[in-house]
């Protein structure tokens, strides 16, 4: 039971470390994202961002499923530059074991209305 949360952990740490900065030298945008079949949107309570999540996994249900995709991870650029600004990871509240946000150290925060906890790595 404990493995499965460091596993996560790992995956994103390495996913932050090494595609971030790929993915600024290489020019990913929302545009190549979008044209590849990923979701991007303007979140509500942050309009200066496009978040871009991967076409496998798609968006968290609103409201929570419980029965949802263990973790989601999002791309996210600034709306007025088109940078790259970095990561966001989520793991389903289930999950969710107190562990720290990877490259920051802190908590993951709560979103009750997907029901994920969310760690923003920019």
């Amino acid at each position: 039971m404990f493995r499965f949360p460091l596993f996560v952990i790992a995956v994103l740490a390495a996913a932050v470390v090494l595609v971030a900065p790929v993915a600024a030298d290489s020019g990913v945008t929302v545009a190549r994202l979008t044209s590849a079949g990923w979701t991007c949107f303007m979140p509500p309570p942050a309009p200066n961002r496009i978040v871009c999540g991967n076409p496998a996994l798609g968006l968290p249900a609103v409201p929570a499923d419980p029965n949802g995709p263990a973790a989601y991870s999002f791309l996210t650029f600034d709306r007025t530059t088109g940078g790259l600004l970095g990561a966001t990871h989520m793991i389903r509240a289930d999950l969710y074991q107190g562990q720290p946000c990877p490259q920051l150290g802190g908590l993951y925060t709560f979103n009750p209305l997907n029901g994920y906890y969310r760690c923003e790595v920019y």
